[in-house]
């Protein structure tokens, strides 16, 4: 993606991209906005390579507000976390059957393969960046700068 707009989208995984798992999707620039999964990845699920752009304003009924990842290589743009009042936020709308600490911005799951840079990605409570439930990397998360 090199620019223009993904909105008003929904699925039951990845509500604005939904990248098969051999696959993968480049942001370089542009704006995933107002989508919704009814499961996991508001805005992405998948590979998500990311130089720049806004990832915003999303919705999942389960884990990965903004997105969903299974591999995240992140250098440059903004993924908003939750946070009261901000229309740019990522949500979790959680359920009885949904933990919390399913990341509002990002959601990462178990085992997967990890490289992310970027303090200026997340805002707000514990629970906007999410390694497999947790707030706190595992050893095998790659480096991070949040």
């Amino acid at each position: 993606m090199n620019g223009g707009e993904i909105s008003g989208n929904t699925s039951n995984n990845g509500g604005g991209v939904y990248v098969y798992s051999s696959g993968s999707f480049t942001m370089n620039s542009g704006k995933i906005s107002g989508n919704t999964s009814r499961s996991n990845g508001g805005g992405v699920h998948g590979k998500l390579i990311m130089s720049n752009g806004e990832i915003s304003g999303n919705t999942s009924e389960a884990a990965g507000g903004g997105v969903y990842v299974n591999s995240f290589n992140k250098t440059g743009g903004i993924i908003y976390g939750y946070t009261e009042g901000n229309n740019k936020s990522n949500i979790v709308i959680y359920t009885e059957n949904i933990k919390q600490n399913s990341g509002h911005a990002i959601y990462i799951p178990h085992n997967n393969s990890i490289y992310i840079m970027g303090k200026d990605s997340t805002s707000g409570p514990t629970d906007n960046l999410s390694f497999d439930g947790t707030v706190t990397p595992p050893v095998w998360s790659g480096e991070w700068d949040f």
